[in-house]
């Protein structure tokens, strides 16, 4: 008759045994699913990058191109100020084309003289 404590020395060995290599199965999973989701962060960091630089680039675009509309408009205004304006008139066409296109964004038309006069092309 085999002795009962070598069969339950035997029992707790393959439990132990078996119960470690459960643990380090279940420990390299959750490090391979740390691992995917590491790598998951740094792809969304890098496009998140990507997007941050292209969006700063046409950023840069714009200002560009309103600073050139303002130093466009700055001196076309400068230009209208200069002009003597009677107290009856707020601003002349030219002044009122000039602040009508500085609030839309479009670039001004050349200013045209505030009396009547023919044209080049008039008949």
């Amino acid at each position: 008759m085999p002795n009962p404590w070598i069969i339950l020395a035997l029992a707790a060995g393959l439990f132990a045994a078996g119960f470690g290599s459960a643990w380090n199965w279940r420990g390299a999973l959750c490090e391979a699913a740390a691992a995917e989701k590491a790598g998951d962060s740094q792809k969304r960091k890098d496009d998140e990058g990507v997007r941050a630089h292209g969006a700063a680039a046409g950023l840069e675009v714009e200002n560009a191109e309103a600073e050139k509309r303002e130093a466009a408009l700055s001196g076309a205004l400068a230009e209208v100020t200069a002009r003597p304006v009677y107290r009856a008139d707020c601003a002349d066409a030219d002044g009122l084309r000039l602040i009508r296109a500085a609030f839309t964004g479009e670039s001004a038309a050349a200013p045209e003289p505030h009396l009547p006069m023919p044209r080049p092309d008039a008949p």
